[in-house]
């Protein structure tokens, strides 16, 4: 009966990384926001992936991606759709954009760049109406430049939380009861932390893979050594990508972060007996994942002057560490109970594995063909 049961609490959390990941395969925080404050205006500069964006500026009607070059058609509904990204307001007064124009980035993101008049000194509030819109298991990163003045600490909006209040300018960042912060250095450990760990919790394609790698382990010293390679792994690209010393742009990482998934499944099934040498996979493949990883680092304004490198990288690292912990503790005793089968264990082995090959394929084509 215990096998039975954690055969299929195994297929369904299959089935909801499944059935949540297809559109948000990778990360959450699809979009990343850019608050400049200026000498005579306040600036937003909104980062979007293609489809998060069209999805957006159509009031969170789900919308597949656009070629490039179709940009010029779609520009009028993307410039229409700037005023229902944020709503910022001062003393009760909705403040008025002065000027929209929407581009593509270098990484074929759509980027939109909303200026106001600088508002007077005192509380103003940002409302992320986007994030309201497009619903649950979508996030925003808010990040800040108030230079020369302190910066309030990076953001995280999702959820029911998609307002922030800050202080214009030079005051720390107010969140709901309107407690001052701690001075910069501490206050933005908290927020990389839970980006960490809601990185992971909600990045499907990590998850799948490593399920794909954790499904076909007979005993507990691999389970812990391929988490510890693959941790490794991420944590030393994630490194290199963050000071700067090299990486590679999403366009590259992504398509090959689902090619790694479809190998594992693949060779899950290729190779009946439990795979050897799985060490050496969760390694290589764990190096891209920590390119992946970084992305998320970057559009949250990780390096800056006010944010520093140090202290947020490691409170990101170690918040996808403590979800990678949580995810390993709630299927692990899934794993052990269903040892005690050896059938059901290996009917869902196959299952399992194909799934995962099958998603990571889904992503693939997603990530070349149709970006």
């Amino acid at each position: 009966m215990g096998s039975s049961v954690s055969f299929r609490v195994l297929l369904f959390g299959v089935v909801f990384l499944l059935s949540g990941g297809g559109a948000r395969a990778h990360d959450p925080f699809e979009s990343t926001t850019l608050v400049r404050l200026g000498a005579t205006t306040l600036e937003l500069e909104v980062t979007m992936a293609r489809s998060t964006a069209l999805s957006a500026a159509k009031d969170g009607q789900p919308s597949p991606t656009f070629a490039p070059e179709d940009l010029d058609a779609l520009r009028p509904l993307l410039l229409a759709g700037a005023s229902g990204l944020f709503v910022l307001t001062q003393a009760g007064e909705r403040l008025v954009p002065e000027a929209v124009s929407v581009s593509l980035n270098v990484e074929a993101d759509v980027e939109w760049h909303v200026t106001y008049v600088r508002p007077l000194p005192g509380r103003l509030e940002i409302h992320a109406l986007h994030v309201e819109r497009l619903g649950h298991g979508y996030g925003s990163v808010l990040n800040f430049d108030f230079r020369p003045e302190p910066s309030p600490p990076v953001s995280l909006l999702m959820g029911a939380d998609t307002r922030v209040q800050v202080n214009v300018p030079g005051a720390s960042l107010i969140e709901g009861s309107g407690a001052t912060l701690p001075p910069a250095a501490a206050s933005v450990f908290g927020p990389f932390l839970r980006l960490g760990v809601v990185h992971i919790l909600t990045g499907y394609d990590h998850l799948l893979f490593l399920l794909g790698l954790l499904v076909v382990c007979r005993h507990g010293d691999q389970t812990f050594g391929l988490i510890t390679c693959f941790t490794l792994a991420h944590s030393l690209t994630l490194a290199v990508a963050a000071l700067g010393v090299f990486s590679l742009p999403g366009r590259i990482v992504e398509p090959l972060i689902a090619a790694s998934i479809v190998y594992v499944g693949i060779e899950n099934l290729v190779r009946h007996e439990e795979p050897k040498g799985r060490w050496l996979l969760a390694f290589i493949f764990g190096l891209l994942h920590g390119f992946g990883f970084a992305g998320a680092l970057r559009g949250a304004g990780l390096g800056t002057a006010e944010h520093g490198l140090i202290g947020p990288l490691f409170a990101f690292n170690l918040g996808v560490e403590l979800g990678q912990l949580a995810i390993v503790a709630a299927t692990l005793p899934l794993f052990i109970a269903l040892r005690r089968d050896p059938v059901r264990l290996r009917f869902g082995q196959v299952i399992v594995s194909v799934l995962v090959a099958v998603a990571g394929a889904g992503w693939l084509a997603q990530r070349t063909v149709f970006s």
